[in-house]
């Protein structure tokens, strides 16, 4: 368990939702950013700009719609991005597997795809339904 406190410039912008997993609390506002803040040390780590996130439940990786069908995996240890899945439609739904060793994404158009977090390359494209 851990406390953050949350700096939103006088109100400037809100939280709409938020997770947390392990050491990270994950927090999406009102700007279109996804924060992540350690709950250890009450700090913010990472600021990604786009929605429709999932945390992996090891705790080290966060995957963020960027923009529609544009989803990026994060390693939340550095922040550098570790993967990057270009869909032919937005996200409707994104969440790892309960092991954390796959990500499901379920498209807009209600496709679904399961990719193996071990053996991700750098970057996805999908072409087609």
């Amino acid at each position: 368990m851990g406390a953050v406190l949350i700096d939103t410039g006088k109100g400037s912008f809100g939280i709409e939702s938020g997770t947390s997993e392990g050491d990270w609390l994950i927090l999406h506002d009102t700007e279109n950013r996804v924060l992540a803040y350690s709950l250890k040390d009450g700090l913010l780590h990472h600021r990604f700009f786009g929605s429709n996130v999932a945390i992996s439940p090891l705790g080290n990786n966060v995957v963020v719609e960027n923009l529609p069908g544009e989803l990026t995996v994060y390693d939340l240890t550095t922040g550098d991005p570790w993967s990057h899945i270009s869909l032919k439609s937005g996200a409707a739904l994104v969440r790892f597997s309960l092991d954390g060793k796959a990500l499901f994404v379920l498209t807009a158009e209600q496709t679904a795809y399961t990719f193996d977090i071990d053996k991700m390359p750098k970057t996805i494209k999908v072409v087609g339904g």
